[in-house]
């Protein structure tokens, strides 16, 4: 059985269809190749990336029918045409999933999704493919939700818990699980509140080390905002100046 990291597995999932020269000299698509997991185009789906003006052309090249739809044009050449006079086309290669690649791909659904639209910073590859191999139920979000819901369990930082939650409220709108994201949502507003009155609770404490009242972080903040105000039309004066200048 082959044992892929989760990097693998997600450029697996990007690099099938795609022409062989973007990936040259990469060698974990080389390695993935050599596991059978990607495999290189035959003629039939080089052509088939062709626009059909493009491909009538080749046909008529070849004195072969070019009327019909664009399936029936290119079985048309690749039955008539010898395969070394379509090499000296010289198509682009593509990588093409087999069917061995298209398991792995499937089978890893939840850590695709991970990748492709959830945030990264608490919740890590290893996270979501551990739950993939340890959770009973087998949908993509049912593992996901497993995975986040373990460590929601933990006893975590408020920043963690909104980002995570932030994440949960996402996959149950993926599920269009609206009683749920409903739920999750009034969940990160009180969670958003705390940071918030941990926030100002830590400002109030800053203040009060330095010995200033409100009255006076009120004017200093008052005057630093004029300050940059002034300067922004200074600047901005400056350049129509300049530009006038040039003008003339």
């Amino acid at each position: 059985m082959i044992e892929l990291k989760p990097e693998e597995i997600r450029l697996l999932s990007k690099v099938g269809n795609h022409s062989v020269n973007e990936y040259e000299g990469n060698s974990t698509v080389e390695l993935l190749v050599n596991y059978g997991l990607l495999t290189y185009s035959d003629s039939s789906y080089e052509i088939g990336k062709l626009t059909l003006p493009e491909i009538k052309k080749i046909a008529l090249d070849y004195g072969i029918s070019n009327k019909g739809k664009k399936a029936e044009i290119i079985s048309r050449i690749t039955s008539c045409v010898p395969s070394e006079q379509i090499k000296k086309l010289k198509l682009n290669k593509y990588y093409v999933v087999t069917e061995k690649g298209q398991s792995v791909i499937d089978s890893n659904a939840p850590l695709l999704m991970w990748y492709n639209g959830l945030h990264h910073e608490f919740i890590k590859a290893e996270d979501i493919v551990c739950a993939q191999k340890t959770c009973l139920n087998n949908t993509a979000y049912g593992v996901l939700l497993y995975a986040y819901n373990s460590r929601l369990s933990k006893n975590i930082e408020k920043l963690e818990r909104f980002s995570l939650l932030l994440d949960v409220k996402r996959i149950y709108q993926w599920m269009h699980d609206f009683q749920s994201v409903n739920k999750i949502a009034l969940e990160i507003d009180e969670v958003e509140k705390a940071l918030e009155d941990e926030h100002r609770s830590r400002a109030a404490k800053a203040r009060a080390a330095l010995g200033l009242t409100e009255d006076e972080i009120q004017k200093i903040r008052e005057q630093v905002m004029k300050e940059m105000d002034e300067d922004w039309e200074n600047e901005l004066d400056a350049k129509y100046r300049k530009a006038s200048e040039n003008k003339k």
